[in-house]
């Protein structure tokens, strides 16, 4: 059967040795007999949270055949290394051909991104629009909103003492 993986690789892997990173890919699914058609890094990302204490990654993209029951093992080891931190295998048998053409051809099909990872979420970008700052809404001004404190009175007043 014809798979697609997205595997997320520890960053400090990635940016040490990226050869290294592929290669660890490479042996988790060619250990269980499957044969890779095409791998490649498709991108450094921050997490949207962290995986095993991590918060970037990298994105590598692997076109392979294997056999149905070789899925879930290359899922036991994801789980077991620890530069692996997560993995999505789909079976792809469907769009064997188009997959292949467009990987060759440097076409990876799937989201482009379009921000640095040097210059991701350090406010360096520009971006224009009615929504973009929503900060900046947060600190306005919100107006009188009279005297808050001291002059309230409390919630369960006790009864006031007898006088004699």
């Amino acid at each position: 059967m014809f798979y697609e993986g997205m595997f997320l690789v520890d960053n400090d892997l990635a940016v040490k040795s990226p050869e290294g990173a592929a290669k660890l890919v490479a042996d988790v699914i060619e250990k269980y007999g499957g044969r890779i058609l095409h791998q490649e890094r498709w991108d450094e990302r921050k997490l949207t949270y962290e995986i095993r204490g991590k918060k970037r990654a990298t994105y590598l993209i692997a076109y392979f055949e294997a056999a149905g029951d070789a899925v879930k093992n290359i899922y036991r080891q994801v789980e077991i290394h620890d530069e692996l931190l997560r993995a999505l295998i789909l079976e792809r048998s469907d769009r064997r051909e188009a997959l292949l053409a467009a990987a060759k051809e440097g076409r990876i099909p799937g989201p482009k991104f379009s921000v640095a990872p040097e210059t991701e979420g350090l406010g360096t970008e520009r971006r224009d629009g009615p929504r973009w700052d929503r900060d900046r809404d947060r600190d306005r001004d919100r107006g009188d909103r009279g005297f808050r404190g001291g002059d309230r009175r409390p919630f369960n007043p006790a009864p006031p003492p007898d006088q004699p």
